[in-house]
């Protein structure tokens, strides 16, 4: 379950890196969603954050707010690959 959610977030990137476009806000706040689930060993909820990045999803107005300045796909994957250094909390 890992593996799959880190090679769909990995592969969801690498989509927007060939559109050579950067990820839209809604994009990054699911992205990010996703990895902080990867992290915490939530895996259903993480697919569940890419199913909503990949379609674009409304932002839930609970959601804090995310940063003035704009994530790049190189800071997406950097948070990505810091996850995958770290041990499976399971």
């Amino acid at each position: 379950m890992r593996a799959a959610l880190a090679h769909r977030i990995s592969r969801f990137l690498r989509g927007l890196e060939l559109a050579k476009r950067c990820p839209n806000r809604r994009e990054t706040y699911y992205v990010i969603e996703a990895i902080q689930c990867l992290q915490a060993a939530r895996y259903d909820d993480g697919q569940d954050a890419m199913f909503n990045a990949e379609r674009r999803a409304p932002i839930p107005q609970h959601a804090s707010p995310l940063p003035d300045v704009p994530m790049t796909i190189e800071d997406l994957r950097s948070g990505l690959e810091a996850v995958l250094r770290q041990e499976d909390p399971r």
